[in-house]
């Protein structure tokens, strides 16, 4: 980033700062209640659909498994330890290929659930409704860009592109639109609240400024 005196970003930019102690607590239970949703779902889907022949075709090549052992039998004896460690493994929800790893239907992430579920559940890595996650599991949430934080500083569109990796294109896009989600969030919040409300006024005086960057350019 080049030096510059004026219409410095956040602190912490290109992401936001850290959410305080309890609201992360609360959204990461929000996350993990959804995904456990989720993958009780994949479950009680699995255990009504019996394996078919969907379940046993790779994806790409379309290669085609039986559904149950040819004629010459299963490949591993009862009495051999492979044969003991098949039986161990219970899956329901998970995909067979998947399970050939020992893996049974404890999803470890949400991309795993969407990439290792049956194709019966016909899921997509954007099915999840969940609040800066990290797709693959890993701990804490998601850096989120601070580029609308940013601008509400400077209001320079110029310099997201520097700061924050945004062209003035999308700068529009986006700013537009978050703009657009207040005002409707104005619309709502009239309907039932009082006219001194604090959430109202501040979500109108919010609107009203990003306005005045956005299509004024106005900011000392």
């Amino acid at each position: 980033r080049k030096h510059r005196k004026k219409h410095l970003p956040s602190e912490f930019s290109p992401k936001l700062p850290p959410l305080p102690a309890k609201i992360e607590e609360e959204v990461m239970a929000y996350n993990q209640g959804l995904f456990d949703h989720f993958q009780s779902l994949a479950w009680s889907v699995g255990s009504t659909r019996k394996m078919a022949e969907t379940d046993l075709q790779l994806p790409i090549s379309e290669q085609q498994f039986n559904v149950k052992w040819d004629k010459r039998g299963e490949p591993f004896p009862k009495e051999s330890d492979f044969g003991g460690r098949y039986r161990l493994i219970r899956y329901r929800a998970r995909s067979p290929f998947s399970a050939i790893g020992g893996i049974g239907d404890t999803f470890l992430s949400q991309a795993d659930l969407a990439k290792s579920a049956r194709s019966v559940m016909h899921l997509d890595i954007h099915s999840f409704m969940t609040v800066a996650c990290p797709l693959l599991g890993e701990d804490g949430l998601e850096p989120t860009n601070s580029w609308m934080l940013d601008f509400m500083i400077h209001g320079k569109k110029e310099y997201l592109w520097e700061d924050n990796g945004i062209n003035a294109t999308l700068a529009w896009k986006l700013i537009s639109d978050f703009l657009a989600a207040v005002k409707k969030a104005v619309t709502a919040l009239k309907a039932y609240s009082p006219e001194d409300d604090l959430v109202l006024t501040t979500f109108a005086a919010l609107g009203a400024e990003i306005e005045e960057y956005h299509l004024g350019g106005k900011k000392a």
